[in-house]
């Protein structure tokens, strides 16, 4: 069975539709069609995105130094990244971290694709195996008394919600089957959200990141969390000129905002809405440390002088 089949059985067997996170949730994370499930799942160059930390090592050496930086007045035992992708992030802190003394008990690692499990290991295996006693692959979250937790790219994948505002009302956009083909179906809703637009606007809500947020307080005694995404302060979420949402899917670095094909196959996102995020987090009673653009991220963390100290163009 292809996965738009197992999908439109899915929708079926549910009465006709399903919410657009149902959707998300069964393409990128049904146990055997989920496009994280796959096997030849690959990040970078030769897959469907590319992070930052494909990119250089740049990127993973600021961030220890940032955990170097929290470390000196709350020391952690843990360090815990979710979705840890090809690996390169967490070699590329560990390995910092060991040349300044300053390695972490444990680096622990949350990662639902198989595939992807076993390329960190290989990566992990080949550049550090002496370092290999320290790191740890888990399926559910432990329990944790201090910890710094690494996010990158994780929360944009949540499965979201969609919703079309239009003539002063609000819709559900859900998923249902039209002429044997997946597609949108509107179902009254009673979400409030700002009328931006007098035109048909389309925009995102996930309704996963607080329970996400809420399991992570619960389960660590202290947490310090650094979340790194694509996303927007809420003025800006729902600017009248977004209003086709901020849905995209990646297939072979190419970008489009239709998720209904290449399913199982494409990657799909949907950036965050940070001030959500905050008021998320701060119902449970988080504290914001700060909230910054990545590029003032890494300047303030002295990716600068790291770029002066090396020679390749």
């Amino acid at each position: 069975m292809t996965p738009d089949h197992f999908i439109k059985d899915f929708i079926i067997q549910n009465g006709g539709s399903i919410g657009f996170d149902e959707f998300m949730n069964a393409a990128l994370y049904h146990p055997e069609h989920g496009y994280y499930r796959r096997q030849n799942i690959a990040v970078g160059k030769r897959g469907d995105f590319t992070t930052a930390p494909e990119i250089s090592p740049l990127f993973g050496q600021s961030i220890a130094h940032y955990y170097q930086l929290l470390n000196a007045q709350y020391p952690f035992d843990d360090i815990l990244e979710f979705g840890a992708g090809s690996a390169k992030l967490c070699l590329t802190i560990l390995q910092t971290l060991e040349k300044q003394n300053q390695l972490p008990q444990r680096y622990l690692i949350i990662e639902i694709s198989q595939a992807l499990k076993a390329q960190q290991k290989a990566t992990l295996t080949q550049h550090i195996p002496h370092l290999l006693e320290r790191i740890f692959w888990l399926d559910t979250l432990p329990k944790l008394d201090t910890v710094f937790v690494l996010a990158n790219e994780v929360l944009d994948a949540l499965p979201t919600k969609r919703f079309l505002l239009k003539n002063n009302m609000v819709f559900e956009l859900c998923v249902g089957i039209i002429k044997e083909q997946l597609s949108y179906l509107e179902q009254s809703s009673e979400m409030v959200f700002p009328m931006v637009c007098h035109n048909a606007y389309q925009t995102e809500y996930n309704m996963l990141i607080k329970p996400w947020l809420n399991a992570l307080k619960i389960a660590t005694k202290k947490a310090h969390l650094l979340l790194i995404d694509y996303g927007y302060i809420g003025k800006e979420y729902y600017h009248p000129e977004r209003r086709f949402g901020t849905l995209r899917c990646y297939y072979r670095q190419q970008a489009s905002d239709n998720p209904f094909i290449h399913i199982g196959r494409q990657d799909i996102t949907a950036s965050v809405n940070f001030s959500n995020l905050w008021q998320d987090a701060k119902s449970i009673d988080f504290t914001l440390a700060g909230f910054l653009t990545q590029a003032h991220f890494l300047m303030n963390l002295g990716i600068t002088t790291l770029l002066s100290q090396i020679t390749d163009e």
